[in-house]
């Protein structure tokens, strides 16, 4: 039986957008398209839409977009493995 459920919005306890952006941020640089800060909030967090929407709109492939997906996803588990989170 469940008896309790931890949630944590990211920023509460624990700060990973910023490794998430430096992730994402990485993997699209390598391909010609830049994302600001900026452009990462307003596509990903206020309008919630994924922000490799940028790589289809410069001509990417769907398939060649998943595969930026899990190489920002491999970025990001090693930026967690070795950066500070905890918030003060």
């Amino acid at each position: 039986m469940i008896k309790a459920i931890f949630w944590d919005n990211d920023g509460v306890l624990v700060d990973t957008e910023a490794l998430y952006f430096q992730a994402t941020q990485a993997v699209l640089a390598k391909n010609s398209i830049r994302l600001t800060r900026d452009q990462f909030t307003r596509i990903s967090l206020k309008e919630g839409r994924n922000i490799f929407i940028l790589a289809l709109q410069q001509g990417m492939s769907p398939e060649a977009v998943a595969q930026l997906q899990e190489e920002r996803n491999r970025r990001y588990s090693d930026l967690l493995r070795n950066g500070t989170l905890l918030m003060e």
